[in-house]
Order: structure tokens, then sequence, then C-alpha cells
């Protein structure tokens, strides 16, 4: 482990940040949609079991694409897709804008964590 010390520091932070993203955006998100949206506690989680397919979803299409391209270019596509959903994610006005925004984020954020052989 002496030797190893920068790379064992490296793995420590990606997943410290993985772990950020993927419990972020799934386990607070009921919370902000009652708090921000105001939405009732049966759509918040009708919007939870959406979110959650597109999780799945994402796990198959992302651990596909891994398997072709590489496991880092599947993280990098998947995390550079939650970038461009991020602002409909937080920022959406409308029930239909924050169901498909919550599956897209789900979809992309899961799958860097699901290319970690460890996870």
């Amino acid at each position: 482990m002496a030797r190893e010390w920068k790379r064992f520091a490296y793995l420590v932070v990606l997943m410290t940040f993985m772990m950020f993203l993927s419990h972020g955006t799934q386990d607070l998100y009921p919370d902000f949609l009652q708090e921000v949206h105001k939405l009732s506690a049966a759509t918040r989680a009708n919007v939870a079991i959406i979110y959650n397919c597109g999780a799945i979803v994402g796990a198959i299409i992302f651990g596909h694409f891994s398997q072709i391209a590489g496991r880092r270019k599947g993280m990098m596509a998947g995390l550079g897709l939650v970038l461009l959903v991020i602002p409909l994610w937080a920022f959406g006005h409308s029930l239909p804008i924050i169901i498909l925004s919550a599956f897209l984020i789900q979809m992309e954020c899961k799958a860097p964590g699901e290319l970690f052989p460890c996870t």
C-alpha cells in the first residue's frame, strides 16, 4: 500500500463523489419535491418509481455501451449527460418535465456506478 497511496487516494475520492452523485440524486429528491414543488406523497412515490425504472434502463444501456467503448468512456458519457439534464431536474416547473428529468438523471447517474466492478 505504501507504493500505491496515490492510486488508493484517487479511488477513495472517486468512489466518494460517485456515492454523492448516486445518493444525492435519489435519496434526497423526494424531500426536494415535497419542499419545493409541494407534491403529495402519492405523486412523490410515483415519481420515485419512474426514476428507479430509469436507473435500471440506464444500467442496461450504459452497461452495454461500456462493453463496446470501455468503462471510462461509459462513465464519462453518463456523467456528461447528467450535466445536461441537471437544469431540468432541479428547475422543472411542470410535473411531466420533473418526471422526465428525474428518469433521465437516474438513467445517467446510476450508469457510471454500475460500471465499477466493486459495486
